[in-house]
């Protein structure tokens, strides 16, 4: 076949690993490679069918056709280890491309949440289950195990963490009226709306920057009011120090301290207003994901049980808030805990991401792509695996 590019190669090994990759590239998988970007692509191939190595030149050829466009930076592969990721390093420069982000799904989520949390060996689980005896895999806690690792991965899951995030917001902020000094800032009515409808699109944590923002203009309008009330105050309050039987030192000292008193409000709404502002909300919960995620499994999970099965949502309760005790979760917890990270606080900076590309996708469930799909924003997709394959204990069951 005719190379669609000049790759930039670096040295004679490589040439001739690259020629030998091109020259097996068959007219089914140079149609993958070829494929319209903005439509999501999903390749089923069989293990060693070379898949992987498909998505790469796929990566290349894109760059290639569509550069001054989109810059290797901006497209990223999700792959299932750090061995992928060797194995995609030492390929795409020899293709001609730098620069392309990589991830596993775990590192990703780090990534976005900020911290990294010790996942449990996902081996040790099918170990677990290999020993058992497999004439009575319905009984007891192994179809439990298979049972709590795919109901975690699924939509029905993701539902369940959707009304949670829904009775957090409304009940994020305190129900209280934003009042200084007697004076009527914002109503808590305002401020909900705002958070509940105008500022929606936005993560809460963003939600409450842009409130924020609201409630110092509202009360930068009313400033001059409040000061000239608590001036009036302090004057009224001053004088009727004399009217008491105190010694002319001691209503000197109440002067003092009744001037003190004012002047350190009033000093605040001229140079401080701020300050206020942010302690109006200091009452927002103070928590991160995986501390949501605990509260969720404590106080939240219980009210489903009637509505899916209640042994196995009391069996991934326990089994979930023990491992998080023992300061661990299962590959299952990420996508949850991702997912709520994202609706909560966001991410730092956004991922303008041209194309995507996950590789052994069996290997994830339906929450697992709806978050990455919710968090990169992105329809451009390649998602490649193999059903076959789909065979640990976990997924089959």
């Amino acid at each position: 076949m005719i190379p669609y590019f000049k790759p930039h190669l670096s040295g004679k090994s490589a040439d001739d690993r690259l020629k030998n990759i091109v020259s097996t590239i068959q007219e089914e998988q140079n149609k993958i490679i070829r494929a319209n970007m903005l439509t999501p692509l999903i390749v089923q191939g069989v293990a060693g069918s070379g898949k992987t190595t498909i998505a790469l030149h796929r990566i290349a050829y894109l760059v290639y056709n569509y550069e001054g466009k989109f810059r290797p930076e901006e497209f990223m592969i999700i792959a299932p280890n750090k061995f992928f990721l060797n194995y995609i390093s030492n390929v795409l420069p020899d293709l001609g491309v730098e620069d392309v982000l990589q991830y596993t799904f775990e590192d990703f989520a780090y990534n976005i949440i900020g911290k990294r949390l010790k996942i449990s060996d996902s081996n040790e689980k099918l170990v677990a289950i290999v020993n058992k005896d497999f004439d009575n895999i319905n009984n007891g806690d192994v179809l439990l195990m298979i049972q709590e690792s795919k109901f975690k991965s699924s939509m029905k899951f993701k539902d369940i963490v959707d009304n949670f995030l829904k009775a957090i917001e409304e009940n994020y902020i305190q129900k209280k009226d934003f009042i200084i000094e007697g004076t009527l800032i914002t109503p808590f009515s305002e401020i909900q709306e705002l958070f509940l409808n105008t500022y929606k699109i936005y993560p809460f944590y963003k939600r409450i920057l842009e409130i924020k923002k609201h409630l110092l203009s509202n009360l930068n309008s009313k400033i001059p009011i409040i000061i000239e009330k608590l001036k009036s105050i302090r004057k009224e309050k001053i004088s009727n120090l004399y009217y008491l039987e105190l010694s002319e030192k001691d209503i000197y000292a109440k002067r003092i301290e009744i001037f003190e008193q004012y002047e350190d409000i009033i000093h605040i709404l001229e140079k401080k207003p701020d300050k206020l502002v942010n302690e109006y909300f200091n009452t927002l919960p103070n928590i991160d994901a995986l501390g949501f995620y605990k509260h969720f499994l404590e106080h939240f999970l219980e009210e489903f049980k009637f509505k899916y099965d209640e042994k196995l949502l009391t069996y991934l309760q326990k089994n979930t808030l023990k491992n998080i005790i023992n300061k661990e979760i299962s590959f299952e917890d990420l996508a949850p805990i991702l997912y709520i990270h994202y609706k909560i606080y966001g991410i730092k900076s956004k991922m303008n991401l041209k194309h995507i590309i996950i590789d052994e996708a069996q290997d994830y469930g339906e929450f697992q792509f709806w978050t990455l799909k919710t968090i990169l924003n992105s329809n451009s997709l390649t998602i490649l695996g193999d059903i076959a394959q789909r065979c640990t204990f976990i997924q089959r069951y």
